[in-house]
């Protein structure tokens, strides 16, 4: 299947940095029109500036989620990652997460789908050149 992986890094004070990874698969693989396209079935980022209308971002506190996206659980296999999949929405966080944990990333995917992208992943790509087949 044709697919890219692009990471952009957005440099902060301190050495600091967010990253805006995105993920597309092309049209043609996937029997969706036009088929010389490209479909982007997932987003991830760690900047604090982007919101879901509730107001829940990177940023926000395991607590706040639940409060916004009750359905969110963790995904089999990685604890540190509360997805809500019936409303394509994922949120991950450095560690298992407690009520006052902060979450250091949020993902939005294709609903119903599980393709997400973890801090790990985001690094190697980092690590290897931020964009990889």
């Amino acid at each position: 299947m044709s697919q890219t992986r692009q990471v952009w890094k957005c440099f902060k004070p301190g050495g600091r940095f967010d990253t805006f990874f995105v993920h597309t698969t092309s049209n043609g693989a996937t029997d969706v029109q036009p088929a010389d396209g490209v479909t982007i079935d997932l987003i991830r980022t760690t900047a604090t500036r982007f919101k879901t209308a509730d107001g829940i971002g990177a940023g926000s506190t395991h607590e706040q989620i639940r409060k916004s996206f009750p359905d969110a659980t963790p995904v089999d296999g990685t604890p540190t990652i509360l997805d809500d999949a019936k409303r394509g929405i994922a949120f991950e966080f450095s560690n298992a997460p407690t009520d006052q944990s902060a979450c250091i990333a949020v993902m939005v995917h294709t609903p119903g789908q599980g393709n997400l992208a973890t801090q790990q992943e985001v690094a190697e790509l980092l690590e290897n050149g931020a964009s990889a087949p």
